[in-house]
């Protein structure tokens, strides 16, 4: 009797997880999906239907464990004699009441009486989320493996394209045409995601004659209750995630605050530095400051405390303090800052990190048997396993999804670099090792000029943020930056994309360790310089602006000129003086620089002026967060 498979998808994702504004939305939006994903899996491997599943290859206890991630694509072997109707309705279900348990602290609690349409309304836009997120498909399993598995692909992409759309929640519950004069009144809509109407109740707000008491009853009633900033608006489904209730105290993140002032405190904070924050601490308290406490995992790479260090920075004191108040508060901050930082205020950039496989639907498309499928997706399991004590551990990061060869992690800049490298390193040893332990006849063969090689590799995108900035953009960039990587042939990349405050964003790329790129090797050659001053920082700027002078002319004129554009690049550096004007280039250093222009032989594939500037202005960033160093031959500090 032929078996079936049966395909399950929980989307769609990226929307829902990038309406976000503290890296706790975040967070708790990749997790929620995670579990809902989960709950799908164990309900197709439990009795009656005692599904095998394929994609995640994860056994119930890896299931039910919070810590584990789930991909959001759940693929199972099921009985012909099942009814994929049924089962799909009781995954359905079950995927509803896990919702329910994790949403049931978010939403109980004083809701107004005199405003039932919002707690109503909170509960009905959590189902209206529900009722867009699950999509299933069945398919017999013949006449072989890979023909049902691509049919089946087919079937769930067409369901997705006919999905049902009703009336929004609100519509659904008040009448337009009615004359009632109870119905609901125009409510604002949420500051996360621009589209959900507010439920928190607008009396909550601090309104223009309130005194400066009732501001600060009102903010602190905001944050107690609902998590809430004094003017952010929340939906009920916003209010899941800055409220619902992960099952453990320990799973709440730092903030990116917290990641930006890590490479500082690194660097300055000694024995007795958690002693001083706290009697500064109590202080800051007196002016309403919050101080988060981390959870356990992270609270050795505070060095304060055991606290977030997002406190460190002005700007996120004035968040909270009252303005009367903001200048005595800032004075004790300047005390606390004196005495941890040698009176260093942090760099206020931080890393959101997006990894993903490379070639990974080509590898699938070759798999001949579901057991093959079934290893290949151990390996993914055994690497996203590994993921959290990468970041974590070994790098001073927080993990925020890790399922399969997707991977999404805030990080500081003194690690990221490393981080990112470990990643890749690992994914392609763990990858590589399940397919050459595949017998040659699970596998269809390489099809005759196959322009990559037959192992997976990782790509991985970096944006360089400000720690202020809306979180739903640096995610955004974060993405693109995985997909600048992904575009260069052969892929096995890292892109970085650095987003100033001000300016243009900078974008480099290049491909992990090989000879002909030697991106990342060139990448921390320049972060040293920067940090030893051997290179002004005006250099960089000045390149900037000789390419986009010869991006204006004609195509044919540019061509012509590029040789004399590069050799007009080194004599900036020739002209220019390091360390604060105090030396020359130093003539090694003007050598690499044209090695890496393409003037001097040897180099195989040689980057444009324009490329040189941006690695150069990414570079300095990554310095500045490192510090300054005394100059020496060979080092590689802080790069790793």
């Amino acid at each position: 009797m032929t078996e079936q498979l049966f395909l399950v998808s929980i989307g769609p994702v990226q929307e829902f997880i990038a309406a976000a504004r503290r890296s706790r939305d975040l967070w708790f939006g990749s997790w929620l999906l995670s579990e809902l994903a989960k709950a799908a899996a164990l309900t197709i491997t439990e009795a009656p239907w005692n599904g095998d599943l394929i994609f995640p290859a994860l056994d119930a206890a890896t299931l039910r464990d919070e810590e584990r991630s789930a991909p959001n694509r759940i693929l199972a072997e099921i009985r012909a004699d099942v009814k994929p109707g049924e089962l799909g309705a009781k995954v359905s279900v079950a995927v509803k009441t896990r919702l329910d348990e994790l949403s049931t602290p978010a939403l109980s609690g004083s809701w107004p009486d005199d405003r039932p349409f919002l707690s109503a309304l909170a509960s009905a836009q959590l189902d209206d989320l529900l009722a867009g997120l699950i999509f299933w498909a069945a398919t017999p399993l013949a006449p072989d493996y890979a023909t049902a598995r691509e049919r089946l692909e087919d079937l769930v992409a067409g369901r997705k394209l006919t999905r049902d759309f009703g009336a929004s929640p609100i519509a659904q519950m008040d009448d337009p045409s009615s004359a009632n004069p109870d119905r609901i009144p125009r409510l604002p809509k949420s500051t996360l995601d621009g589209t959900r109407e507010s439920v928190i109740d607008e009396r909550c707000f601090a309104q223009r004659t309130d005194d400066d008491s009732e501001r600060r009853r009102k903010a602190l009633y905001l944050y107690e209750r609902y998590g809430a900033r004094p003017a952010e608006r929340m939906s009920g489904v916003d209010l899941l995630k800055r409220r619902g209730n992960p099952g453990s105290a320990e799973a709440d993140i730092p903030s990116t605050s917290h990641f930006a002032a890590l490479p500082l405190l690194q660097r300055t904070a000694g024995v007795g530095t958690a002693e001083i924050f706290a009697a500064k601490l109590k202080q800051l308290r007196e002016y309403s400051a919050r101080p988060e406490k981390l959870a356990q995992r992270y609270r050795n790479d505070s060095l304060i405390g055991g606290y977030d260090a997002g406190i460190l920075f002005p700007e996120r004191l004035a968040e909270e303090v009252n303005q009367a108040q903001l200048a005595e508060a800032r004075g004790v901050l300047a005390d606390l800052l004196a005495a941890t930082t040698d009176g260093k205020v942090p760099e206020p950039y931080y890393a959101l990190l997006a990894a993903d496989g490379d070639f990974m639907g080509d590898t699938i498309n070759r798999f001949v048997t579901a057991d093959a499928h079934r290893q290949f997706s151990q390996a993914l399991g055994d690497f996203a396993a590994r993921v959290r004590a990468i970041i974590e551990q070994q790098h001073q990061g927080a993990l925020v999804f890790a399922g399969g060869d997707d991977v999404l992690a805030f990080l500081p800049l003194h690690t990221v670099l490393g981080c990112a490298q470990k990643l890749a390193d690992t994914f392609r040893s763990n990858i590589g090792a399940a397919i050459a332990a595949m017998p040659p006849e699970a596998l269809k063969p390489l099809p005759k000029g196959m322009p990559h090689p037959l192992t997976p590799s990782l790509s991985v995108g970096i944006a360089i943020a400000h720690h202020i900035e809306p979180l739903g953009d640096t995610l955004q960039l974060a993405r693109d930056a995985e997909k600048f990587a992904k575009q260069l042939p052969g892929k096995n990349a890292l892109a970085i994309t650095l987003s100033k405050r001000s300016g243009a964003d900078r974008s480099i790329r290049g491909r992990w360790g090989d000879a002909s790129g030697a991106f990342l090797q060139r990448l921390q050659t320049l972060i040293i310089l920067h940090r030893e001053e051997a290179i002004p920082d005006g250099a960089a700027y000045e390149l900037r602006d000789l390419a986009e002078r010869l991006g204006r002319a004609p195509a044919d004129l540019r061509l012509a000129l590029d040789p004399a554009m590069r050799s007009n690049a080194i004599g900036i550096f020739e002209r220019k003086r390091g360390r604060r004007g105090e030396a020359k280039v130093a003539p090694e250093v003007i050598g690499d620089l044209r090695a890496a222009l393409g003037l001097d032989s040897g180099v195989a594939e040689p980057i444009n002026v324009a490329t040189l500037a941006n690695e150069l202005i990414v570079a300095r960033e990554f310095a500045k967060a490192l510090g300054l160093k005394e100059r020496t031959a060979t080092s590689q500090e802080g790069t790793n």
